[in-house]
């Protein structure tokens, strides 16, 4: 077997040139934000209701380990789509309405991760 020396190529390739390119913001370093919300919904909430659970800033990345949680909604039909939206003309986003997730069956409790 031939001895190798590999560099990573999304961020250990920048770091390795002189002079040193950072990666770009979110894939090196950084920090890790939580958000943790709840939401208490009713029986008698339309299929098109959204619930608001959190602001994303412009640079946020949303990793692969984040997770969504709900309890028995006691529904046969009900599905969930998680998405984004524009509030109100604040950002430069386009609403999408299931950008994260489509058609989560919401028949018993279980927690989702992306």
């Amino acid at each position: 077997m031939a001895v190798v020396s590999l560099v990573g190529s999304r961020i250990m390739d920048g770091l390795d040139n002189v002079p040193v390119d950072l990666a770009d913001p979110g894939e090196g370093g950084g920090r890790v934000h939580v958000w943790v919300e709840t939401i208490e919904t009713n029986s008698d909430d339309s299929a098109s209701s959204t619930y608001l659970m959190a602001r994303l800033p412009s640079n946020a990345r949303i990793l692969g380990m984040s997770q969504v949680s709900w309890d028995d909604l006691a529904s046969t039909a009900a599905t969930l789509d998680i998405g984004v939206y524009n509030q109100s003309g604040k950002s430069d986003i386009t609403d999408d309405a299931d950008a994260l997730n489509n058609g989560l069956a919401a028949l018993r409790k279980t927690r989702f991760q992306n």
